[in-house]
């Protein structure tokens, strides 16, 4: 067998096949070989008619012969397209176009994934214009015809299945015109042809199979071919084209033409909820797709008021991912939308603040109609304020208590406010040792400057409490840093040392001046003598400092003298670079303007960098500090706010228990 011949079998087309010399019957016996005859194999995949020929009348029954995977004769030429050599096989053996192999492909399947419609067509035509297999009547033979073109494969997909999927229209509209019914069939994942055209994003092909009144609206987890027009994107090689040139502006756009379409054919599929009892509006509002929305609230606004089985409207599912075009959507067709309550009471406002959506809680703020929903209280007597300082969400209390209309006294059902709930926060991290985060002190800082004059009476000095720290970091952890950090200020004093009395080109040998450094006299002499100052000077006191971290026993104290040491540190380290640079300018650089401006630029990044690093610890530092100056909490719940995390994560609206 030739090279190509082995390449082609190695990727799996193995197939079986009749004689052509004869034609066969049921009665001939089946002889099962595992594996094909090479000529055989290289006749059918090749469409070498002649070959296929001279075997025939060598071997009568060779076309019995399947691969390893049960494939015969016709599966390989069925799907590599060779019409004549499925036509000499079918003449010589009527019976085994309609053998499937170890998957449940028969060769018209093949034909159909491979997009062969003329070879489709042909097998129908042998199909329907047989008179009956094993010699039985032709009423017989029209019903087997039908089972022969509706025949399923291991995964319950019919040969309609693989043209959709190819997105082959002409093979759609063969298949139509041969057989109707097969547009109502559903394969082991529960999708019907029209969702697999919907999830391909093919509108023609939508366009075709919606004109039949027989055609399957179902699709997985009880989605209807809507659920996957809303949530189904393209992926194809096409479609990214359009997205890396910047020709598709609007996408959305191509989803309200599907569905538009589906809406046309079946009004009622607005109204389909899937398993989790979530309609498209509800996928839509989830998606923040706008216009899809508004579309489909013209078509109907009463599932506005469908909700899930977690108590979501599609509003709530808007407000919680942050959709604030959706709900003003909403908002302009339905006004009266905005005081829909979820399954627990909790209004738009409560769940915009437990999810950490700055955007709709701003919106909702600066909005005069949404005035009730600001001191509103859920099921279990929590208003917005109490559902952020629960969350920990220091922005969110912020912008809350700013707005003179929330009622920062308000209480629950178990009659904490807002204030009460930081404070047991506060009190329950102490007592179980668990860690006291950013947020929570940053909350915790905000309710207290909002909080009315008797919270500032209760255990003030408690507010500045040792233990409140941002990281919940003990006094042990911080002398453990200084002790690191006692090692690097303590080295620089000694390097600094070092190179007080290892100066640059030496020292006078002899004369007048001996014992006097060569090079004091140029002018960049006095500045490396006062960099080794500076950095002596500096690198000590940051060595005592350090010291002193030992001997504090106030964990607040502790932290200020470690942001001192690491300052100092930072001096010391920055001023090591100017002794190294001037040195170098004494007796090495020459007066290269390339090499200084180089050596100037990596002087600045590294300054930079170093500073940052005490930057970020005072941060640290004074976010745990609760009786700060309200715009100072207003910033670092801003810094808080813009570092986490925010992607808005949406797998749970394709989570389903089964």
């Amino acid at each position: 067998m030739d090279t190509k011949l082995s390449e082609e079998e190695n990727a799996g087309y193995a197939t079986g096949q009749p004689l052509e010399g004869m034609i066969l019957d049921a009665s001939s016996p089946v002889i099962e070989i595992t594996n094909m005859d090479p000529e055989l194999f290289e006749a059918v995949t090749l469409g070498k008619v002649d070959l296929l020929d001279a075997l025939l009348k060598q071997h009568i029954d060779i076309l019995q012969q399947f691969t390893p995977i049960k494939d015969t004769a016709i599966h390989i030429a069925a799907g590599l397209g060779h019409l004549e050599i499925v036509k000499r096989v079918h003449l010589h053996c009527q019976t085994l176009f309609t053998k499937a192999n170890r998957m449940g492909d028969t060769p018209l399947h093949k034909a159909a994934r491979a997009g062969h419609s003329e070879i489709v067509a042909y097998l129908i035509h042998c199909a329907k214009n047989s008179l009956g297999l094993f010699g039985r009547d032709a009423e017989i033979g029209r019903a087997e015809a039908y089972d022969f073109i509706r025949a399923e494969n291991g995964e319950k997909e019919t040969i309609m299945h693989e043209a959709v999927r190819n997105c082959d229209l002409d093979m759609v509209d063969l298949l139509v015109r041969e057989d109707r019914q097969l547009l109502y069939m559903i394969n082991y994942a529960g999708e019907s042809p029209l969702h697999l055209a919907v999830k391909k994003g093919a509108l023609e092909i939508v366009e075709e199979i919606l004109k039949s009144d027989l055609c399957s609206f179902k699709g997985p987890n009880g989605w209807t071919v809507l659920h996957t027009a809303i949530v189904h994107k393209r992926e194809d090689a096409y479609m990214i084209l359009l997205w890396l040139f910047d020709i598709l502006v609007n996408f959305d756009r191509y989803i309200i033409d599907m569905a538009k379409l589906l809406l046309d054919k079946k009004l009622e599929l607005v109204k389909e909820a899937d398993g989790n009892g979530r309609t498209p509006l509800h996928f839509a509002s989830a998606l923040g797709l706008s216009d899809s929305v508004q579309m489909m609230l013209k078509y109907d606004t009463s599932t506005t008021c469908f909700f899930d089985r977690n108590g979501f409207a599609p509003i709530h599912l808007a407000a919680h991912f942050g959709r604030l075009s959706v709900i003003k959507k909403f908002i302009r067709i339905q006004p009266d939308i905005k005081d829909l309550l979820d399954g627990t009471n909790r209004n738009i406002l409560h769940i915009a603040t437990a999810c950490q959506q700055v955007n709709v809680v701003k919106y909702i703020l600066k909005k005069k109609c949404f005035v009730g929903l600001l001191n509103g209280k859920d099921k279990y007597g929590n208003t917005p304020l109490h559902q952020a300082t629960i969350t920990g969400t220091p922005y969110v209390v912020n912008i809350l208590v700013r707005d003179k209309r929330v009622d920062v006294t308000a209480t629950n059902r178990e009659r904490y406010t807002a204030m009460a709930i930081a404070m047991s926060q506060r009190d329950e991290s102490k007592k179980q040792d668990k860690t006291y985060t950013q947020g929570q002190a940053l909350v915790f800082a905000t309710l207290i400057h909002a909080a009315s004059p008797p919270w500032y009476e209760y255990n003030p000095s408690g507010f500045l409490d040792e233990d409140m720290t941002t990281n919940g970091e003990s006094i042990e952890s911080y002398r453990n840093k200084g002790n690191t950090l006692l090692v690097v200020a303590t080295l620089v004093a000694t390097v600094t040392f070092a190179a007080a009395f290892t100066l640059p080109g030496g020292y006078e040998s002899d004369g007048p001046d001996k014992g006097m450094a060569t090079l004091r006299n140029l002018p960049n002499f006095k500045g490396f003598v006062d960099a080794v100052a500076w950095n002596m000077y500096i690198s000590i006191l940051a060595v005592v400092a350090l010291i002193c971290i030992q001997l504090v026993k106030k964990v607040r104290a502790v932290r200020v003298l470690l942001l001192v040491a690491q300052f100092l540190t930072f001096l010391a380290v920055s001023t090591m670079r100017i002794v190294f640079l001037t040195a170098l300018n004494l007796t090495v650089l020459p007066e290269d303007k390339e090499v200084k401006r180089w050596i100037k630029w990596m002087d600045i990044l590294i300054f930079i960098i170093s500073l940052g690093v005490v930057v970020l610890e005072l941060i640290r530092l004074l976010s745990s500090a609760v009786r700060l100056e309200k715009s100072w909490i207003y910033v670092l719940s801003w810094i808080h706010e813009n570092f986490r995390d925010s992607d808005k994560d949406v797998s749970m609206l394709f989570c389903y228990t089964v």
